[in-house]
């Protein structure tokens, strides 16, 4: 490693060996947070990843290692210490338990952080930099680790990015001797360790400090990196950011960069005096160094895993409220985009205060900021600093600040709720979440606790029934069968719905709790569990009579699939057809859902799917329109020949429920953040739909108000962006030249880049295929003015517009890719998203070539083509299978 102690010096004290201590829309924003009740047991398990206490990890080799030199190096420094190092390359010591290649051994474990770091963002701060140039920063750290057990090494990462300017030293903290005990260090560049040799062993229970000052690389969007935007004045501004997750703090600082590897974090930021910087902890002060440099120390932030450490130097602004707890909450956004920030801060505390109530556990910092930056994938969940794609954080009404602060999510824990008595989930999670604080945790201790918590009620041995599903991929599917009177018998199995079938080493059933009814006893549900050591399950279903139904899934509260016998499907069909309204609107749903699902792997006929369709159509339209909506759009894409038809079917179908919910602001959806889709829905926005399929009146509505907004431009800016979006697209999906040319001004005119991405958006509803290549062949020109990703999903959802899109990404991949490098999985959705409704095997090869053709080396794992794969080979089985019998059955229904 390239030592400069001739620059040590320079930055004085700073680097010196002192030990310093210093929460529709409304109605989708309801409905996000009625699920989270159900959820909240997943809270801690993105945070708390499992136990790996009594992990071995991978021995790092013992020789060759570089002895520490002291000697005066030249002050001009590579950029990458590991072309020019003193220290060698070593090949890891092969291990033969695969699980644990490359992780680290746990003969120590970190205690403390004692973080200092300083960005180099603009030219003026390069004459600071130890490695002369901008988007670097200079460090140093100080941990704290306690020796667990005996040994003489330590090991630790250190990306290949950072540059050590002397050697570490390592000092004893439980004995008056601080001399340097480091003998010798090296490097394992496959895994990115940092290895120490010692003179002589640690010893247990005793406490040590490592010493590393380095520098860094600013580069890419993962670590500590530099995010770029324009103000409305044009002026470039420059950003210090963060992104940890994944294996990226070893970027910032050498750090035990392993999820269970916690320790508190004191950090000091260095930074230009005309900015401001913000960590996961309060600040507690900001002192001037100098006529260019501030110094700001943030309050000690309790055990925490590297990948949760935030960092932000910014020029933004904030309003703040503090909550009932008397945590205070900022929201930051660009000085521009301040108008914005209202919404998100409401937001943000009627969400905290909630999970605050639910989980009778306060937020455990003085703080929470959420800040909005250029350059980020989506938003990540940082301890006491959320950072957002500041689109994200800017259009409050999507659900963002709601995934971000609860982090989690399932139909498993839905299920778990309902199984369980009254108040032991809400318990159980409740007792987990504190007994778990600022511990390693993984899912057992939640098993552990929902058990306790039941103790006195259903006795349940929680981790006995989940293991069977957490430790599986698929979705049980369950068989009934009538046999003599009302007996039944109930089988199960494991199957694969909506993605590819994975084989796995487990069992292949499930402890299921079963909940059934029927006819007689409609709303009276028996509960029984299925046991997956029982190849069948006998029920005699008490109080029905001979000629009943009988319905499992009471509520869909389960997380299974369910098929019958002939007959009882039969009287499902005849009950459905006489009184619908005897089954739930959960259960009418569900029953949609799951036959839509299983006829598609022919374990049910497809007619009692579009029976169930005509006959639940009066009391269900919108359940029943999120799928006519995939099947119709599917039929008409085939072929030109059924088109028109099938358009006026899909007309009519919208008609009847635009009739019933009429005009509504409060449930659009905003495609600038969430771009059109014709897929199968979990929510609809029926105003979009109807302005879509050319519903008289809300395109005259739309129109009305696309003519306000050209009139009284200030007025319509304070609208909804969401209902903005609407009106622009209305205007130049049903108006001519003279609207596309205004939006196209407007477009080029808007500075702001989520704005401009708004307006082209919008010119991807033409109806002219030549206006659209035009537009499309412009985007490479102003690729860093607006989001090209949104613009051509939204393009693919334009039927005209579908193979233009697909054209475009074929022809700049390696643009696109270059162009978002910092968010992959935004090119694997970009991919599903024009791809979703290919149905012929010539499109589908055109993938696999497509796919097959691109050299992505290592980086192949990033972008996944599997799963848009998968889609195509779905669209084609229900092309080739259903497709003209559904089209038959719609021409003859009318419902």
């Amino acid at each position: 490693m390239e030592l400069t102690e001739d620059k040590l010096e320079a930055v004085g004290a700073r680097n010196g060996r002192k030990r310093v201590l210093q929460c529709t829309a409304m109605q989708i924003f309801i409905h996000v947070i009625v699920f989270c009740v159900f959820t909240a047991s997943l809270c801690l398990l993105v945070y708390y990843i499992p136990d790996r206490s009594s992990i071995d990890g991978t021995q790092s080799p013992l020789l060759p290692f570089t002895t520490p030199q002291k000697t005066h190096l030249p002050t001009s420094l590579p950029v990458n210490t590991y072309s020019q190092s003193t220290a060698e390359y070593i090949t890891a010591k092969p291990t033969t338990d695969t699980d644990q290649i490359g992780r680290l051994p746990r003969f120590v474990q970190p205690r403390r952080y004692l973080l200092n770091i300083r960005p180099f963002l603009y030219e003026d701060d390069v004459m600071y930099s130890l490695l002369n140039r901008s988007s670097t920063f200079d460090g140093w750290v100080r941990i704290e680790i306690e020796c667990i057990e005996s040994t003489n090494e330590i090991t630790l990462h250190a990306d290949p990015t950072l540059t050590l300017h002397a050697s570490p030293t390592v000092i004893g903290l439980d004995t008056s001797n601080d001399d340097d005990i480091l003998d010798s260090f090296s490097l394992v560049p496959q895994y990115h360790f940092l290895v120490l040799r010692l003179v002589h062993n640690l010893q247990p229970r005793k406490h040590y400090e490592v010493y590393i000052q380095y520098s860094g690389l600013m580069e890419g969007t993962t670590g500590f990196y530099v995010s770029e935007y324009n103000n409305k004045k044009g002026e470039k501004r420059l950003t210090g950011t963060t992104q940890m997750e994944g294996t990226y703090a070893r970027r910032t600082l050498p750090c035990f960069d392993e999820p269970d590897l916690k320790a508190s974090f004191d950090v000091e930021i260095e930074h230009r005096s005309d900015m401001i910087a913000l960590s996961n902890g309060m600040e507690l002060s900001t002192v001037e160094l100098d006529d260019h440099w501030s110094r700001t120390v943030f309050k000690r932030v309790a055990a925490m895993p590297t990948f949760l450490l935030a960092m932000v130097v910014h020029d933004f602004q904030n309003i703040s409220v503090v909550n009932e707890d008397g945590c205070l909450i900022r929201v930051w956004m660009q000085p521009d985009f301040m108008e914005d920030a209202d919404v998100a801060l409401n937001k943000s505390k009627m969400i905290q205060e909630y999970y605050a109530s639910l989980l009778d556990m306060k937020y455990s910092l003085d703080k929470l900021d959420h800040v909005g930056v250029k350059d980020m994938a989506g938003a990540m969940e940082n301890w006491g600093l959320i950072i957002y794609n500041e689109r994200k954080l800017r259009d409050a009404d999507n659900q963002f600040i709601t995934h971000e602060l609860g982090h989690q999510g399932g139909s498993i824990a839905f299920m778990m709720k309902h199984f369980l008595d009254d108040g032991v989930f809400e318990q159980g999670v409740q007792n987990y979440l504190k007994e778990r604080a600022f511990k390693n945790a993984n899912v057992d201790h939640l098993w552990q606790e929902l058990t306790y918590a039941d103790k006195d009620n259903g006795k349940h041995n929680m981790k006995k029934i989940m293991d069977t599903w957490t430790l599986q991929a698929g979705v049980p599917l369950v068989t009934i069968n009538r046999t003599v009177s009302n007996t039944l018998i109930v089988t199960q199995e494991r199957a694969y719905f909506g993605f590819m079938q994975l084989p796995q080493p487990f069992r292949e059933r499930y402890y299921i709790p079963l909940t059934y009814v029927h006819r007689s006893a409609p709303s009276t549900p028996a509960k029984l569990f299925l046991e997956p050591d029982n190849n069948e399950t006998l029920i005699n279903v008490e109080g029905a009579a001979d000629e009943d139904w009988y319905l499992a899934n009471y509520l869909q509260t389960g997380y299974y699939y369910v098929n019958y016998d002939s007959e009882n499907w039969q009287r499902i069909l005849d009950q459905a057809k006489i009184d619908p309204l005897v089954f739930s609107f959960q259960n009418r749903r569900g029953l949609i859902s799951q036959t839509w699902d299983l006829s598609f792997k022919d374990i049910v006929p497809r007619e009692i799917y579009m029976k169930l369709k005509q006959y639940f159509w009066n009391s269900t339209k919108e359940a029943v329109l999120t799928f006519d909506l995939y099947d119709l759009n599917l039929i008409a894409d085939r072929g030109r020949a059924s088109r028109p038809f099938l358009q006026k079917t899909i007309l009519e179908k919208v008609n009847h429920v635009y009739m019933e919910t009429g005009w509504s602001e409060t449930t659009l959806i905003d495609p600038t953040v969430t771009p059109r889709s014709h897929t199968v829905m979990e929510e609809l926005d029926l105003t979009s739909l109807a302005c879509w399929y050319d519903n008289s009146d809300c395109v005259s509505r739309a129109d009305g108000l696309f003519q306000e907004m050209i009139t009284n431009p200030i007025t319509a800016s304070k609208w909804r962006p969401a209902l903005r979006s609407l009106v622009l697209c209305n205007g130049v999906r049903h108006g001519g030249q003279v609207e596309w040319d205004l939006v196209w001004k407007l477009m080029h005119d808007a500075t702001d880049y989520m704005e401009k991405t708004r307006f082209g958006v919008s010119l991807t509803c033409s109806t002219n295929i030549t206006a659209l290549n035009d537009f499309v062949a412009s985007l490479l020109d102003s690729s860093n003015e607006l989001d090209v990703i949104i613009i051509i999903k939204s393009l693919s959802a334009n039927p005209i517009g579908r193979d233009l899109a697909w054209r475009y990404v074929q022809t700049h991949w390696d643009w696109l890719c270059a162009r978002y490098a910092h968010d992959p999985l935004a090119m694997t959705d970009l991919i599903e998203a024009i791809t979703s409704f290919f149905h012929t095997r010539s499109k589908l090869q055109e993938l696999i070539d497509f796919s097959a053709a691109r050299d992505l080396g290592r980086l192949r794992h990033r972008y996944d083509f599997g799963s848009a794969e998968f889609n195509i080979r779905r669209n084609i089985q229900w092309i080739d299978h259903f497709s003209y019998q559904e089209e038959r059955f719609i021409k003859i229904k009318d419902y």
